[in-house]
């Protein structure tokens, strides 16, 4: 018997894809921005967290490729990491380096 899992979609349009900023990204980096894009609530008002060691568990890598991935999406404007408090977790704004939010 299967277990039921739910699925949740993730949208990566079209014009993102031919931009530069994602054909610059290796694999893990592709694949962890889609997790990241799975995890965003955006009408929730809170940024995306995940910790380096649930990244890894995720999407079954080693440590240094999530740190690599994380400094790539930041570096392509993906992400941007934020300070939430006295936190010692480390908190980031989904966004795209060719798309303006509306507002």
């Amino acid at each position: 018997m299967m277990k039921f899992t739910a699925r949740i979609p993730v949208v990566i349009f079209l014009d993102e894809i031919e931009h530069p900023g994602y054909r610059a990204l290796d694999p893990v980096s592709r694949a962890l921005l889609t997790e990241l894009r799975a995890l965003d609530r955006p009408f929730a008002g809170r940024p995306v967290t995940l910790s380096i060691r649930d990244a890894r568990r995720r999407l079954n890598v080693t440590q240094r490729p999530v740190e690599r991935a994380f400094m790539q999406l930041r570096e392509h404007g993906w992400i941007e990491q934020v300070q939430h408090g006295s936190d010692q977790r480390r908190y980031y704004l989904l966004k795209s380096p060719i798309r303006v939010p509306h507002g």
